[in-house]
Order: C-alpha cells, then sequence, then structure tokens
C-alpha cells in the first residue's frame, strides 16, 4: 500500500512540474520577436497575431495591422484586424532600450514601458486602448 501511495505521489509531483514548467516558459521568453524590434500581441500572454515595430515609432497604430500568425496560442486571433485599440500583450525582443505604449496617438497620455529583452500584458488602462509606441 505504502508503494502504491509513493508511486502515485510522484507521478503526480512530474504532473505538475511538466505543467508549471509548461506555463512558466513562456512567460521566460520575449516571444518569437526579432531582435531590435517590438511586437504587440491582439491575445494576452504573447497569444494571437502580432504586428511587429523593426524600429520605426508609430505615431498612430490606426493603419498598422496584426500581419503575423503563430501555430498555438490563437495564432489566428486578430489577424488582419487594426493594432489600434485592440493590442493585450506586448514584447521587446532584443531591443535593448525597450518600448513603450501610449493610450494616445502622437505619444500623448497614460503609457506603459517594457524593458528591453521583456514581455508584459498591456495593463488594464492600455489593453484594447492603445493608439501609439516608440522605441526607447
Amino acid at each position: 500500500m505504502k508503494a502504491k501511495f509513493m508511486v502515485s505521489a510522484a507521478l503526480a509531483s512530474t504532473a505538475v512540474f511538466t505543467i508549471a514548467s509548461a506555463g512558466t516558459a513562456m512567460a521566460d521568453s520575449a516571444g518569437d520577436c526579432p531582435d531590435q524590434a517590438a511586437c504587440l500581441y491582439y491575445n494576452s500572454n504573447l497569444g494571437g497575431a502580432s504586428a511587429i515595430d523593426n524600429g520605426d515609432n508609430i505615431a498612430n497604430y490606426g493603419t498598422w495591422k496584426f500581419y503575423y500568425t503563430q501555430s498555438g496560442s490563437g495564432g489566428q486571433n486578430g489577424y488582419l484586424q487594426y493594432v489600434k485599440n485592440n493590442a493585450a500583450s506586448i514584447s521587446s525582443g532584443n531591443d535593448p532600450g525597450g518600448y513603450r505604449v501610449f493610450y494616445n496617438s502622437n505619444y500623448a497620455g497614460v503609457y506603459q514601458t517594457i524593458g528591453g529583452n521583456s514581455w508584459a500584458n498591456l495593463n488594464s488602462q492600455l489593453k484594447n486602448q492603445n493608439a501609439s509606441g516608440r522605441h526607447l
């Protein structure tokens, strides 16, 4: 009986470790964002379609669309939707200075800064309320 319990406990802890590892692997990554770029994603947690800013500052996301899709994580969600007021998360790729997302066009209003080589879900003021962004 004791041996069965130990095997069951070992299997359960392995399953929990595997699930936790899979969850943190994405959290530790800046996603598939190219070097020196910033990527905005339609879904939280770097999911859904993405738009890539390769170094240009975008004063108005109004004509910029989510063009890139990925497998898994709702990869098709948001495809060809406008980025303005539709982004939920962002990755700064390996951009050393990071990236700043603004509530208003022309880099105005409330903003959120994402440090270099990191990612974040946009905060409650900016999730689906984003209009411009710039590299720092």
